[in-house]
């Protein structure tokens, strides 16, 4: 992935998933993909239903966000808060953050 081989490493990450889909940061790594490039055909929806443990996908997003705020890459940012706020609908400070993110990106 990191090589921009984003489809060669697609298949990679979903074996990944069958071995243990609660692997957060495999999931991250696919809405990733999915956000900045959405003609790979991920399918988010499908990849986070099947997260068990809906609290370690939120903290991966948690994280990952604060890197790219760190490193100033607010659009970024800004689709895994968006991503986030599909997970976590219910969290009005989510949404907020989605706001000020999309405001700082232009």
């Amino acid at each position: 992935k990191a090589a921009g081989k984003e489809r060669d490493a697609i298949p990679l990450l979903h074996d990944a998933l069958k071995l243990d889909p609660n692997l957060a940061d495999v999931h991250f790594s696919l809405a990733m993909m999915a956000l900045l490039k959405p003609g790979l055909g991920i399918d988010m929806k499908a990849i986070n239903k099947s997260v068990a443990d809906r609290n370690k996908l939120v903290t991966a997003y948690g994280g990952i966000l604060l890197m790219l705020r760190s490193k100033g890459q607010y659009k970024e940012a800004a689709l895994a808060q968006e991503a986030l706020c599909n997970i976590i609908p219910e969290d009005l400070m989510a949404w907020m953050d989605l706001g000020s993110l999309l405001n700082i990106a232009g």
